[in-house]
């Protein structure tokens, strides 16, 4: 029993301990979307010392240009005096130091691409080193050392853009006071980070542009058609004048489709759709016209009704008169329906001279008591 109480013992005393640095990258709220800040947490009290990291930035689907990060502002500068200037204020790449041992200049966070072949690009890049260490009083170490918690520094973007960090190991990844922990994995003390709040952290802040739907609703020859409603489009949206417009967002996806009472609408003389759809859109769509059309589709079902079963087709015959090219009956014949008046004139009129007529004597077919003509066969706009 004893034996087995040593070994067990032997190997808790080989067991590695760990310390863990979490680092964190946050963006800040609107209007400062564009700014994040970076954020440290220790689990041991022995101070970090100092921290080399690596930050890199890249593009989204919503950036409106390549990010690039394009300043690096510290929380404090300088060696710590006060507890008002408690931090990382050292930057050891770039500090500059007098033969006396004075700081003269205490240089960026942002170490110099050309000190080491493996240091980021720096600013205006879409990468950069970072090198951060304290200087406080030994003495007063326990009152000056950078706490376990705290903010090394700020960035700020060009764009929306995912963030992450990574420790840069060859310039001295992180380092505690006593150097006790490595993050070398083959130390039994190692010094484990936490990356988990600053891999892959978006960073979105721009404004995304607006498109615009717009188009004209009405008839080829005999013009624009006014109060038509838009069902679809943000809000409510109606022709003025047979033209329309609306402002849908960047991504918007719907379909759009003209209302007006006693009107049936087409998209073209070859697209018999009575509405248009759309998806992801991410520019301006012009054009987007819509015809009069269905020749007296009244109720909605892709047929023409005749009034009974058998007035258009009588009147088609005995009352038809020619104007302009067009074969007519006007509301004065007891046959006029004014479902078939889409010119609202006061007149149901062919397509042309003949082709309603004759396709009414063609394709009609009797439904329920009313002769139908099919709407793939006469629809389309009415000019």
């Amino acid at each position: 029993m004893k034996r087995i109480i040593l070994v067990l013992a032997l190997l808790l005393i080989a067991s590695p301990a760990f310390a863990t640095v979490t680092i964190v990258a946050t963006p800040k709220a609107a209007p400062n979307g564009n700014l994040v800040d970076i954020t440290y947490t220790s689990d041991e009290p022995n101070a970090i010392r100092g921290l080399a990291l690596d930050i890199t930035v890249v593009q989204v689907p919503s950036s409106q240009g390549a990010p690039t990060i394009t300043a690096v502002t510290p929380a404090v500068a300088g060696e710590t005096i006060d507890v008002s200037t408690i931090g990382f204020g050292i930057f050891p790449g770039t500090i500059t130091i007098d033969e006396n041992g004075t700081i003269t200049n205490t240089g960026s966070p942002v170490a110099e691409a050309a000190d080491h072949a493996d240091t980021k690009q720096g600013l205006d890049s879409n990468n950069v080193t970072i090198e951060m260490a304290s200087l406080y009083d030994m003495d007063d170490a326990g009152t000056l050392k950078p706490g376990q918690t705290g903010t090394l520094c700020t960035l700020t973007v060009s764009h929306d853009c995912d963030l992450s960090i990574v420790p840069n190991n060859v310039r001295g990844g992180i380092v505690l006071n006593d150097g006790k922990y490595s993050q070398d994995p083959c130390e039994t003390t190692r010094l484990a980070v936490n990356l988990t709040g600053a891999t892959s952290v978006p960073v979105l802040f721009e404004v995304l542009p607006t498109c615009v739907i717009s188009g004209a609703v009405g008839r080829t020859t005999n013009g624009p058609i006014p109060d038509v409603t838009l069902v679809g489009l943000p809000g409510t949206v109606v022709t003025s004048g047979g033209l329309y417009s609306a402002t849908v967002p960047y991504g918007w996806s719907g379909t759009v489709t003209p209302t007006k009472t006693g009107y049936k609408f087409c998209i073209s003389t070859t697209d018999i759709a009575q509405s248009r759809t759309y998806t992801n859109v991410t520019s301006d769509q012009t054009a987007q016209n819509f015809r009069l059309g269905s020749y007296g589709d009244a109720t909605g079902d892709g047929r023409v009704r005749s009034a009974d079963a058998t007035a258009v087709f009588t009147l088609l015959t005995n009352y038809a008169t020619t104007i302009s090219g067009q074969k007519t009956i006007p509301n004065t014949s007891p046959y006029y329906d004014p479902r078939l008046d889409m010119t609202g004139d006061g007149r149901i009129r062919a397509a042309d001279a003949t082709a309603v007529f004759t396709l009414l004597t063609n394709y009609a077919t009797t439904i329920s008591g009313q002769k139908t003509v099919s709407c793939p066969h006469i629809y389309g706009p009415v000019d």
